[in-house]
């Protein structure tokens, strides 16, 4: 049976303490809104980027899954979650699927907020076709041929891993009003791992038309996020509803670096002493959970729309984006 929702008075060191973390979750959230901004219009952009995009939406949903802090406060003893999700994104010719897993537990901190600590693993394989794009030399010094030029890319493949822990802090906002107002912030540390991601090219203008090779994006990244938002728990008849908005911003991105390959040279970003790109966008998630009457499951179906929506709006190229989740309080 769900455990009844639950409000608290403030004594003054209450006080306190709410106006601090209050404080900390404002500025947070605040620095999440100014970096999303940077990342809503992008500019017209060739195949590298687009690579790119395509890794950053397959990062995204991990958030769009993520078991955010369910609003109920005063319980004993740790909570574990666990949470599921399958998600797929992609552009008109190259495309990622794969599932995600998170486990946590979380915890009353002094009858004024929890504490929830997560683990997570996401992974995705990167399948497609073909598509007419640009190549241009990305993070790369010195490749010999004509660029940038028109090209035939093909077999997109590769996986991309995600990975990381997070520590959230939530407490009870004070609106005014008759309903269950929440705050979240906190952190994650995260790693994205490309793997064998490339295309392969064949140049179609320019003086080295009819010039095959690759160009592959693998790597390693070391990711920090800083996310803050708020919710509201509702109830409609034996439905619990948890409608939610969260910012996050990546106090460090990762480097997105390029290799690529042809006839008679082998060159990467590293190697020709290029400055690489950098990987790891701000974002807004937005949905609503669903608490399955007389279970401890919730889905969150708001997340569906979200997604997708968030997707379409900030990386030009992604034109599907899907995600079900589901979690499980025991």
């Amino acid at each position: 049976m769900p455990v009844p929702l639950s409000r608290f008075t403030s004594t003054p060191q209450n006080s306190c303490a709410s106006l601090l973390t209050g404080r900390l979750a404002g500025l947070v959230l605040w620095l999440c809104a100014a970096n999303l901004w940077a990342a809503v219009t992008p500019p017209t952009e060739d195949i590298n980027f687009l690579a790119e995009h395509l890794a950053e939406a397959a990062q995204d949903a991990r958030y769009f899954a993520m078991p955010w802090p369910e609003g109920i406060y005063g319980q004993q003893g740790w909570k574990s979650v666990v949470s599921i999700a399958a998600s797929s994104s992609g552009t008109h010719f190259a495309t990622t699927g794969g599932g995600l897993l998170t486990l946590g537990a979380s915890r009353s901190l002094c009858q004024q907020g929890n504490i929830d600590l997560l683990i997570f693993f996401d992974q995705f394989d990167v399948s497609g076709s073909s598509t007419d794009n640009v190549l241009s030399a990305y993070s790369l010094n010195g490749v010999p041929l004509d660029l940038p030029e028109t090209a035939l890319f093909t077999h997109p493949r590769g996986r991309i891993t995600h990975s990381g822990l997070a520590a959230l802090i939530s407490a009870p906002l004070r609106l005014g009003s008759e309903m269950d107002w929440s705050y979240t912030w906190g952190l994650s540390i995260e790693q994205l791992d490309l793997e064998n991601y490339r295309f392969d090219y064949r140049l179609t203008g320019g003086n080295n038309a009819g010039t095959t090779g690759f160009i592959d994006y693998s790597g390693n990244q070391l990711l920090v996020y800083a996310m803050a938002g708020m919710q509201t728990n509702m109830q409609w008849n034996q439905w619990r509803i948890t409608p939610r908005a969260v910012l996050g911003m990546p106090l460090k991105k990762g480097d997105f670096s390029a290799r690529m390959a042809g006839p008679g040279f082998d060159l990467s970003t590293s190697s020709t002493g290029a400055t690489p790109h950098k990987i790891g966008d701000g974002f807004l998630y937005l949905g609503a959970s669903f608490r399955i009457p007389h279970t401890r499951f919730e889905m969150d179906l708001g997340a569906l729309l979200g997604y997708a929506l968030f997707e379409r709006l900030t990386h030009e190229g992604i034109q599907s984006a899907a995600i079900l989740s589901i979690t499980w309080r025991p």
